[in-house]
């Protein structure tokens, strides 16, 4: 019976049959009861009289508050009971935004959107009035609207920040493997392998790289020897260049190649097998290849032929 803020009270009524569902009763004598009470001894409600000045009956008749001065007393009696619950607080929200929002149906007048969401939280949709369920579709295509964009920002925002971290993670761990690389060449022959095993888990960043330079004619005999031992482990065709190179480098170099060679070790002894047979071998070639078969096969039979040579 209580009408809208700004709603004369001479033009708001409800009819019988909607009292007696908001009432709760089933049982028509309690709901006559009621009325009774409420429109003849405390008078607070009164029949609305029809266009001929008769007062209508039956479920079609209509009912008011019979006094002006009932209107705020009521309201603010209600909305005191309301807000002690977060359930009556947004229903209070929602009236009082449908209310403004009637009179000015603008993108200001919508709620909030935290009210926004404690309306779409603690009320139930289904009993809000025709007018409440325009203005919350308004909102909730407006606030979806930019929950929408927001959201789409936030995930380019991440994805541009994750991106940007991988590229930099990137770029450094490119540095860092041409930083090996680099330390790679300069590095003493007793610290070669340790730089290797270093770059091991990195190899498919280094490998093309270190290719191209074991393969170029103008690398320096010492570098193309350290690519070939880096390049060794996953590449076997590159053991030849590397044992050709042993007969011919310094003491220090030829430990180096050996100790890049251990998990070819059969593939040398072979060699060195196939090697030993060629006569007309120098000292220094002898002596290199009895390094490598006293490394990796010191009792072999092979030594009954090179032994008397050295």
């Amino acid at each position: 019976l209580l009408p809208e803020p700004g709603i004369d009270l001479r033009t708001h009524s409800c009819l019988r049959s909607d009292l007696k569902q908001a009432s709760g009763y089933d049982d028509d004598r309690q709901f006559e009861d009621l009325l009774r009470l409420l429109e003849t001894e405390l008078r607070l409600v009164t029949l609305v009289e029809s266009e001929t000045g008769t007062a209508a009956s039956g479920p079609r008749a209509g009912y008011q508050l019979a006094h002006d001065y009932l209107v705020p007393v009521l309201r603010e009696w209600l909305n005191r009971r309301q807000s002690e619950t977060r359930q009556g607080r947004a229903e209070l929200k929602l009236r009082e935004r449908t209310s403004l929002w009637s009179r000015r149906p603008e993108h200001q007048q919508l709620p909030s959107v935290f009210e926004w969401i404690n309306i779409l939280t603690f009320t139930d949709r289904r009993k809000w009035p025709k007018s409440s369920h325009g203005m919350m579709s308004m909102a909730n295509r407006f606030y979806g609207t930019r929950l929408l964009v927001t959201a789409m920002t936030l995930v380019i925002a991440v994805g541009l920040v994750i991106a940007g971290r991988h590229q930099a993670s990137v770029r450094q761990r490119e540095l860092m493997i041409a930083g090996y690389v680099e330390d790679l060449w300069r590095a003493q022959d007793d610290d070669v392998i340790a730089f290797i095993d270093q770059l091991e888990p990195y190899r498919s960043e280094w490998e093309g790289r270190v290719r191209a330079i074991a393969g170029s004619e103008e690398t320096a005999p010492t570098v193309r020897t350290r690519a070939q031992l880096a390049l060794v482990r996953q590449n076997p065709s590159v053991l030849p260049d590397l044992l050709k190179r042993s007969l011919v480098c310094s003491a220090s170099e030829h430990r180096m190649i050996c100790d890049g060679l251990v998990l070819h070790k059969d593939e040398v002894v072979r060699s060195v097998r196939e090697r030993v047979q060629n006569t007309s071998l120098q000292s220094s070639e002898l002596t290199s290849l009895g390094g490598m078969l006293a490394q990796f096969s010191p009792d072999d039979s092979t030594w009954d032929m090179l032994a008397p040579r050295l």
